[in-house]
């Protein structure tokens, strides 16, 4: 602006100049000379007022340069405003998940004002356990996963609390529990540290205690038991209602995002950009979760007929159609347009050769296993991410994920 400002007065200056000049032709020169000289005034004077409009035009820049900065500035402003509200909007979800578990409690213990006290039931802890277990997997609610996770869950909690009738365990023995929990390193049954010893002996190691939300996985798990057990008529009460602990990190701050030296490390070290990968799925998985978005388990587990076209757009159909496939959330079904760098690598090129040689899916040398398809992928990459020293505990596999988001944001 101060350029264009100092142009405008040259320019004026230069005006004036000529305006002197043309008085001074009227009064000075003969009248043969006369045209001549205002010849060159003209011209003069056409020479201005091109300069004129230029200014202009570099002045009407300058102003939509100004209101499209403010313009970027409002919206950067309200995608930032917007980022806050989402994230209040996730603590608010999370602090409603927390008490989700005691609304449905209250709604179960609505019953007619007189009823007929029941004698506490002596079914002993393990025997529900066990009752619980066969309903959730007989009404198909839980994967293999699911089942051998919360089995270990209720293990803990038996060795921790004992094995007393059901209707002897009170809100004290459950507070204890939780006490306990808050202690005990994870991994306390694949540790060989800690094999043979009892709770207390492991407690006296004074080891990191797990983290806040592997604890609250363990409440939550025993707080759905004594929901069933309620409602199944084993527990006239559920001592763990409400016991979860409200976790002071966003979800945001619990996995971080690959930064851009992050990046270099993992697709540019010589181990990568050498080609020298055991299996295709080493290459190709890191690439599709950095370009989509996706879910390990999601990449790892698609069939060949999960690459499409839509409009005549080449893309990645999420789903769960197909044997051995499974979705995180039903919401996770979607389609996923396939970047044009993923092209350009030839990751088309490659489904075409698979198709070629008749292969069903996309990596067909992972093989599935408890946890799905990814289990292997997860583990190399752990490794190789460590080879390539990215080391910080929140910066995973999912970290393609927050990246791919975050750019998007």
């Amino acid at each position: 602006l101060r350029q264009l400002s100092g142009r405008q007065k040259i320019i004026a200056q230069e005006k004036a100049a000529l305006a002197a000049e043309a008085l001074t032709t009227t009064m000075q020169v003969n009248d043969a000379d006369v045209d001549s000289h205002f010849c060159d005034l003209n011209n003069k004077l056409y020479d201005l007022k091109q300069k004129e409009a230029e200014l202009r035009e570099d002045f009407q820049s300058l102003r939509h340069q100004v209101m499209s900065i403010r313009a970027s500035r409002e919206h950067h402003a309200e995608l930032q405003a917007a980022a806050e509200k989402a994230k209040i909007d996730q603590e608010r979800i999370s602090d409603l998940a927390s008490d989700l578990i005691v609304k449905a409690t209250a709604k179960l213990q609505r019953a007619p004002t007189v009823r007929e006290a029941k004698p506490p039931s002596t079914k002993l802890l393990s025997t529900v356990v066990q009752a619980y277990c066969d309903d959730q997997k007989a009404a198909g609610k839980w994967t293999e996963k699911t089942e051998a996770e919360n089995q270990a869950i209720y293990a803990l909690w038996l060795r921790i609390v004992g094995d007393p009738p059901i209707g002897s365990y009170e809100f004290d023995q459950h507070r204890q529990y939780k006490s306990t929990l808050q202690r005990l390193p994870p991994n306390i049954n694949k540790n060989p540290r800690y094999r043979d010893k009892s709770i207390e002996e492991i407690l006296a190691f004074g080891d990191k205690p797990a983290a806040l939300n592997t604890v609250n996985k363990n409440l939550m798990r025993v707080a759905a038991l004594f929901l069933w057990a309620e409602r199944h008529g084993y527990a006239a009460s559920n001592p763990a209602s409400g016991m979860v602990i409200k976790n002071p990190k966003r979800a945001s701050e619990e996995r971080q995002a690959f930064d851009q030296n992050d990046l270099n490390k993992l697709f540019q070290s010589p181990e990568y950009m050498s080609g020298a990968h055991l299996h295709p799925y080493m290459h190709w998985i890191p690439l599709i979760a950095l370009y989509t978005g996706a879910r390990l388990n999601e990449i790892a587990q698609l069939h060949l007929a999960d690459f499409q076209a839509s409009a005549g757009i080449p893309v990645i159909s999420i789903n769960a159609e197909g044997d051995g496939k499974r979705l995180k959330t039903r919401a996770g079904k979607r389609i996923i347009p396939i970047h044009p760098e993923l092209q350009r690598l030839g990751l088309l090129r490659y489904v075409d050769d698979l198709r070629d040689r008749r292969e069903i899916r996309l990596f067909p040398e992972l093989k599935k296993g408890r946890d799905g398809y990814g289990q292997i992928v997860s583990k190399w990459f752990a490794r190789y991410r460590t080879r390539c020293g990215i080391t910080e505990p929140g910066k995973v596999f999912h970290s393609f994920r927050h990246t791919f988001i975050d750019s998007l944001k």
